[in-house]
């Protein structure tokens, strides 16, 4: 990592020096950012990154988003605040963010599509491509529909030809099981007829004397096709069409079909890429090798073919970490609802020893990388890592991969505190009145009912209009964190802010701009509401815990409580008996007394009172009630 001193001017070059140091390690868009970065901001590398205001970057933004498009201009805006937010955490500089919490442009959703004559020109057209890879994959991005980066991210594992699907990887939900048209299955079985590589369309190099075999890319799938599809595009003479535009041709698929059953031939034979003897032989070797290696049975589901089926790296043929980690989340980590997020630690903390063998990463190198996590992502994501780096090891030993000791065990993990923060009356009273100001927006609406139902965040973002009841007034949650149903009481509060939700989506209660077509993590919205409202130091996980919090401060009981919060285990409810405190002042103060010995002398003194009040009563009411009824209600009073 770059050495940034503070006794020098920090400039934005050097911000962003260090971010790079940081996102090389972790991210797959590094070209991009750097991309990015060289078009937009290298002019301002000089200028002292203190300096930079919030005036100039909406400054900046404008100019941008009127010259080039909005979406460029978020871009920008975003990059901007990651390189600040960066350098904060790293205390390269002050809290200082230009960018925080500056609102992003609206952009329109592309709605271009393809019409059957220009479908028709592309795929004439493709006859005139050199390159047999980069015109198949072009044919094959116009039959699946599909995003380009899935298309040059395929390879031969995910791919069942026999029965025509493909099982596209998506980053956090599980694979989604593509129907492969017939004119799909017939290119890709004629490539891998040929393949030289686990990727159905391998890299090629770009110059032309050596034909595409000299050498591969850094990623080993193909890379950069804009040139050619720009290319392309000329030659059947069609305009303002995006290669992901074809993404929308899976909504009418019978043009395309027409299309390659007229225009579409294959290419000479002398153009193709054909694989050299000695590959072909050291492959089959590679092959056998591996299937040796997993003689031994693992259990593997029957419809599968997207698994892993080595634990060794097809470059090396040894086991590296990164092969480990693949095999362990195909054939164990697929099982598990938190399998997007143990691959995101992975690609997040991990990624530095994908590349390592297994028997080379040692107890020091884990204990290293602990005291790093811990200083730079926090405590509990080093624990977390820690924990999926020793379950992939533990795993490996237990299916007998490999033999070796867990480089984790001995290193011991950060002891982390459970968080007791919830707010008070008068931060409630501040919080509601903050709320009531927002009333129309989404995100408002959004905060009240987690204040008022105590349910997960996730819960209520992915809240549906079939799943509210408005005649009992409850809400059923198909599936919670613990993998069963929860109804949840609406009480008029939550009732009114999500009755305000009305009208605008037809679906979700909380409608959002992201995939899934509901807010998914308004934290920068909720920070800003907690801090008009003058709350620091406040979660949206803290408002589920002040409902609980506050049934336990008057009187409920931790069964009621459990069942509030969809509780399954009633050690999670303990912590909210240990929040209210009456109890335990009612206790110490009753102790103290006796330990002092005014307890008996106040008790005897408090009924000595008591008679004389009684006695004062029953004068003052002898005038309107008679001397038996008054006699008789002294006697049932003493």
């Amino acid at each position: 990592m770059n050495e940034l001193r503070l006794d020098s001017m920090i400039t934005l070059g050097r911000l962003f020096d260090n971010y790079m140091s940081y996102a090389r390690l972790r991210l797959r868009t590094c070209s991009r950012i750097e991309g990015t970065y060289r078009r937009y901001l290298a002019g301002m590398s000089d200028r002292d990154a203190l300096d930079l205001t919030r005036a100039d970057v909406e400054e900046l933004r404008t100019r941008l988003a009127t010259s080039i498009s909005a979406k460029t201009a978020n871009t920008v805006v975003e990059l901007i605040s990651t390189m600040y937010n960066r350098a904060i955490q790293h205390g390269l500089i002050p809290g200082h963010n230009p960018a925080r919490g500056l609102s992003m442009l609206s952009v329109p959703p592309r709605a271009r599509m393809p019409e059957p004559k220009e479908i028709a020109n592309v795929v004439a057209a493709l006859g005139s491509l050199r390159s047999d890879t980069v015109r198949e994959f072009f044919a094959i991005c116009m039959l699946t529909g599909e995003q380009k980066g899935k298309v040059l991210e395929m390879t031969y594992a995910q791919l069942d030809l026999d029965k025509g699907l493909w099982l596209v990887p998506q980053r956090k939900r599980a694979p989604r099981v593509l129907y492969l048209l017939p004119e799909a299955v017939a290119i890709l079985s004629e490539r891998g007829s040929t393949r030289v590589s686990d990727w159905v369309f391998q890299s090629i190099c770009a110059h032309r004397s050596c034909r595409g075999t000299c050498a591969l890319s850094l990623s080993g799938h193909l890379e950069g096709v804009e040139k050619s599809w720009a290319a392309l595009l000329k030659r059947a003479r069609v305009k303002g069409l995006r290669l992901n535009d074809l993404r929308n041709c899976k909504h009418n698929m019978e043009p395309v079909r027409i299309a390659f059953a007229q225009h579409f031939r294959p290419l000479e034979s002398v153009h193709r890429l054909e694989p050299q003897p000695e590959v072909v032989a050291a492959r089959k070797e590679w092959r056998d090798q591996v299937r040796k290696a997993i003689a031994a049975p693992v259990l593997r589901p029957a419809v599968a073919p997207y698994l892993v089926l080595t634990p060794f790296d097809p470059n090396t043929g040894a086991a590296t970490f990164g092969s480990l980690f693949d095999y362990y989340m195909a054939h164990h980590g697929v099982y598990r609802k938190s399998a997007p997020k143990m691959r995101a630690i992975y690609n997040r903390h991990l990624s530095c020893f994908a590349a390592r063998p297994a028997d080379q990463i040692t107890p020091a190198d884990v204990q290293q990388l602990r005291d790093f996590l811990g200083e730079h992502a926090g405590k509990a994501a080093a624990n977390r890592a820690l924990e999926i780096l020793s379950a992939v090891y533990a795993r490996a030993n237990k299916w007998q991969l490999i033999d070796l000791p867990n480089p984790c065990r001995g290193v011991e993990l950060f002891r982390l505190k459970n968080r007791e923060r919830f707010l008070t009356a008068e931060e409630n009273a501040r919080l509601a009145q903050e709320l009531d100001a927002r009333r129309d927006s989404t995100v408002a609406a959004y905060v009240q009912v987690l204040r008022f139902t105590g349910a997960r965040s996730s819960n209520v973002a992915a809240m549906r209009w079939e799943q509210i009841d408005t005649e009992s007034n409850t809400w059923r949650i198909p599936e919670t964190k613990n993998g069963r149903s929860h109804t949840v009481p609406l009480l008029p509060e939550a009732l009114e802010a999500i009755e305000g939700q009305r009208g605008k989506h037809a679906v979700w209660v909380f409608p959002g701009r992201g995939r899934s077509g509901h807010i998914a993590n308004p934290q920068r919205t909720f920070k800003n509401i907690a801090a008009a409202a003058g709350i620091a130091d406040v979660r949206k996980q803290d408002l589920r815990r002040t409902l609980g919090s506050w049934q336990a401060k008057t009187g409920a009981s931790l069964p009621i409580i459990g069942k509030t919060l969809g509780h399954i285990n009633q050690s999670a409810t303990q912590i909210y008996a240990r929040l209210d405190l009456e109890p335990v002042r009612a206790a110490m103060e009753t102790a103290t007394k006796a330990m002092t010995g005014k307890s008996a002398a106040a008790k005897e003194t408090r009924l000595t009172l008591d008679r004389e009040q009684l006695e004062l009563l029953a004068g003052l009411v002898a005038e309107r009630i008679t001397e038996k009824e008054a006699s008789a209600s002294l006697n049932l009073l003493t």
